[in-house]
């Protein structure tokens, strides 16, 4: 089975090189989206800790300041 797969992939190669294409800007896309949540993340954080607040308030069961709860159940 696993040799049918392969000959598959090695007997089209235009289809193969658009696939593989496909995937890496996939996973590129991702990891791209990726930094910049955590980016945004480490920013609003310091920006929490570097204001001179005594309370925040946030929505109940909020995880962080950053990301609230969704409105829509």
């Amino acid at each position: 089975m696993l040799f049918l797969a392969v000959k598959n992939l090695v007997q089209e190669k235009t289809r193969l090189l658009i696939s593989v294409g496909g995937v890496a800007f996939s996973v590129l896309l991702v990891m791209s989206i990726q930094g910049l949540y955590q980016g945004w993340s480490n920013k609003i954080g310091e920006y929490i800790r570097t204001v001179p607040a005594d309370y925040w308030i946030t929505q109940t069961g909020a995880p962080t300041c950053s990301t609230p709860r969704p409105c829509c159940p």
